[in-house]
């Protein structure tokens, strides 16, 4: 788990402070108590506030998430950093089930995530249910997590059992996104998901909540994807409904994503934290003229 790394080597800080730690941050730190991690539920920011004020840098993965780290941790503009997560490289599209390529004979509704309350794929089963009344479609998640019995039994109750599928985590979901007509992210929040960018790379129309933090600066604030307010199924539902109604040409959507989805690229990614990683170490060397410069693998990174 990130969190318990980030406190494991923030102590670091404290007992060898000679070496400078970096921290890196992947998800909203306020959101509702069922969503939230266990730590930060029992015991509040406190403890992470006393840690991460030691660290040399604590990195955002979206500027929304360092902006809130500044605000909850009490720390310097000049101690933090936004340094997005690499996007796969889009030859790297894996395959689809077999199994499920019959499922894709009508348009399909795709989410990709983990099967937990953060994710709020029931809302999306509401928005979906409210969608079909419609349009004849299938709603595919794919992924695995706690609430996998709770979103069949939801169905269910929407009596649409018939037309959502539930097959489990898949490694490489891109395959599914290039047949998909919708693709949907139904966050209660959220960090950077990488899975809007494999969307936005594989040309599938994107709805999406403007949940905290990631999808709004994704999408460059809805000109690469629809955006809905957060737990607002109709709203959700009403979006869906539209990009099916839509014609859809990938080939036209990649390209005008290109560009944008270029500033994701490893080799980019890389050299921001090379480049963050040598200011580190400078600003470590000289603090303390008697200390010899640092190299780059004598950094905590977590």
């Amino acid at each position: 788990m990130v969190h318990k790394a980030n406190l494991t080597s923030g102590l670091g800080a404290y007992v060898a402070p000679d070496v400078p730690v970096v921290v890196s941050l992947h998800c909203a730190l306020r959101c509702e108590a069922k969503t939230q991690w266990w730590f930060r539920r029992t015991f509040g920011l406190s403890p992470e506030r006393w840690i991460y004020r030691r660290a040399a840098k604590v990195i955002g993965v979206s500027e929304g998430l360092t902006d809130e780290a500044v605000r909850e941790f009490v720390l310097s503009t000049s101690n933090v950093a936004s340094i997005y997560n690499p996007r796969e490289r889009p030859e790297d599209a894996g395959e689809m089930a077999p199994e499920q390529e019959g499922l894709f004979d009508k348009p399909v509704v795709l989410g990709v995530g983990r099967l937990s309350a953060q994710k709020d794929f029931a809302m999306l089963l509401c928005a979906f249910a409210e969608t079909t009344r419609n349009h004849d479609a299938n709603l595919l998640i794919l992924g695995a997590g706690p609430e996998h019995e709770a979103l069949e039994d939801k169905a269910a109750e929407l009596g649409i059992s018939d037309r959502v599928f539930l097959p489990g985590f898949v490694e490489n979901p891109i395959a599914y996104m290039k047949q998909a007509a919708v693709f949907a992210l139904s966050s209660r929040h959220e960090g950077f998901p990488m899975v809007l960018v494999e969307a936005m790379q594989s040309g599938v129309p994107i709805v999406a909540t403007g949940c905290r933090h990631g999808p709004l600066e994704m999408l460059d604030h809805g000109r690469f994807g629809t955006i809905v307010a957060v737990g607002d199924w109709r709203a959700l539902g009403t979006a869906i409904a539209a990009e099916l109604e839509a014609p859809q040409d990938l080939e036209a959507t990649r390209a005008k994503r290109a560009q944008w989805l270029a500033q994701f690229d490893p080799e980019i990614i890389a050299a921001q934290y090379v480049k963050l990683m040598r200011e580190v170490l400078s600003h470590a060397s000289g603090s303390d003229a008697s200390r010899p410069r640092r190299q780059l693998h004598d950094v905590a990174v977590s």
